[in-house]
């Protein structure tokens, strides 16, 4: 707003992870806290350059990187610059319009 500039991103990564509510309250309004494993795999949507791609993400652990696949198992590179992750629960739809 301060800059009148559009925010955007190279690409923009859903990924679709598991969400578990915890036993902690973090606020008055007694809104418990979520936990979201990154650990393992999941599916993945990868938006850049106008296109969608399906596919998975992966890493064995949360020291490294986000790797993704298509669905025959082929590396998905992401284009050079900022990428935007949104992070939702698992059997999430896009409403893509």
């Amino acid at each position: 707003g301060e800059t009148r500039t559009q925010v955007s991103a190279s690409n923009v990564v859903v990924l679709y992870a598991k969400h578990e509510r915890t036993n902690i309250v973090e606020d008055s309004n007694n809104a418990f806290s979520v936990y979201i494993n990154l650990v393992g795999q999941g599916n993945a949507d990868i938006f850049r350059d106008g296109v969608m791609m399906r596919g998975k993400w992966q890493r064995s652990s949360v020291q490294e990187f986000f790797e993704f696949v298509d669905e025959s198992g082929n590396l998905i590179a992401l284009k050079p610059g900022n990428t935007w992750f949104e992070i939702v629960p698992t059997g999430y739809s896009l409403d893509l319009k």
